[in-house]
């Protein structure tokens, strides 16, 4: 190893520069974990002014919550851990998130109408779930709204022009990376959404879906074919999640 005379260094003196840098990256990396906690709570303390939440609530830096509607209107239960999540309530929209649930990186939740979440369900990371068509397909109406949008800084009223309907996702549900639930959709209790799956229809209760659009390729154990529900009662009971807010 060369000094910045450029003269070579002693084995002594590079230790010591690979020690300094260690410890610099240790100081750095302390520091970022220093900001990172100061700014979750920061961003834990704005979505209790706007939702009502649940004891034991855990979010990242940079989830955050945009709601044009009562505080009522967005409820998140016990424990919920929100890693890097927006949440999205409109005025006329219900968002709930019942205990226990657990969203990766950058998950999006939007709401219009109603999105209820069951308890301790997990999501992977990237995943979107909405109620609504994101816009009108009603090409002179779109554009209506898109200029109000960039020319006069006026949101649309999601409501109008687009097709709504709720979404609810049941207990013990794990979604994986990438999955979109569209408007209109339950999902069962303890189905398994697989990465990249587009879930445009019902799930049933202890179901394997993957694909685009979503179909049923397995069972979870325990269940043998959609109307084997024997699981799903006796599953929620031992594992609590029966009558969570």
């Amino acid at each position: 190893m060369r000094g910045a005379t450029g003269r070579m260094a002693t084995p002594r003196k590079a230790a010591q520069a690979i020690r300094a840098r260690g410890v610099l990256g240790l100081a750095i990396v302390s520091a970022r974990r220093f900001v990172n906690s100061i700014e979750a709570r920061s961003a834990a303390r704005k979505i209790r002014s706007s939702a009502v939440v649940g004891e034991h609530f855990r979010c990242g830096p940079r989830t955050t919550l945009f709601t044009r509607g009562p505080r009522a209107n967005v409820r998140i239960g016990h424990h919920v851990q929100l890693h890097e999540a927006d949440v999205i309530c409109w005025s006329e929209g219900k968002i709930v998130i019942e205990d226990g649930v657990w969203m990766s990186l950058r998950a999006q939740i939007a709401s219009v109408v109603s999105v209820r979440i069951g308890a301790y369900s997990i999501f992977g990371r990237d995943v979107f779930i909405s109620d609504a068509a994101g816009h009108p397909t009603d090409p002179v109406l779109r554009l209506a709204q898109t200029k109000d949008l960039v020319l006069r800084g006026i949101l649309p009223a999601r409501q109008e022009g687009v097709s709504t309907a709720p979404v609810d996702i049941g207990s013990n549900v794990w979604v994986g990376e990438r999955a979109l639930v569209m408007r209109g959709v339950t999902v069962g209790d303890d189905a398994v959404v697989a990465a990249g799956a587009v879930v445009t229809k019902d799930v049933p209760a202890g179901a394997i879906v993957a694909g685009n659009p979503a179909r049923v390729v397995g069972w979870v154990p325990g269940y043998r074919s959609s109307g084997d529900r024997e699981a799903s009662s006796s599953m929620s009971r031992a594992n609590g999640l029966e009558g969570s807010s």
